[in-house]
């Protein structure tokens, strides 16, 4: 009896493991599109987002900055969503992710990983906004 069981639950659980994997669906939203000309900056964004969220989890008191900080990435991606590289807007928020970093409230890992955003957040903004990441820039320079 055993015999047959074993290999039976193997061959179902293989068969239903293999429908899921189709089941698996990516977005295909245009907010993240390499042809939408903010896709780089929305999707930094969200990265430094993220780190912020992450960083909060570490903080030994600075969930004011970060909180802050937050916003003003937001307030800034926000803008950019609608098409407008707001180049005061991002000042603000690398303003305030520079804040978050230069306090004494968060690990060292986090702080390495804001100031690695830090420069991404910087590069952006010296390109205007054509800078697409280590794939160079919109109009073909690197």
């Amino acid at each position: 009896m055993s015999y047959f069981f074993k290999p039976a639950v193997i061959a179902s659980a293989l068969f239903f493991g293999a429908l899921t994997i189709g089941a698996q669906t990516y977005r295909d939203d245009s907010y993240y599109r390499r042809d939408n000309p903010s896709a780089f900056g929305l999707r930094l964004c969200d990265r430094v987002q993220a780190d912020l969220s992450r960083a909060s989890y570490d903080s030994y008191g600075g969930r004011r900055r970060i909180e802050r900080a937050h916003k003003e990435v937001s307030d800034f991606e926000r803008r950019l969503s609608r098409g407008d590289f707001d180049k005061h807007e991002l000042d603000e928020a690398i303003e305030s992710v520079k804040h978050v970093v230069d306090s004494n409230s968060i690990s060292g890992q986090a702080r390495s990983i804001l100031l690695e955003d830090l420069d991404r957040l910087r590069d952006f903004r010296a390109s205007n906004g054509r800078f697409h990441g280590p794939e160079g820039y919109r109009d073909g320079r690197y």
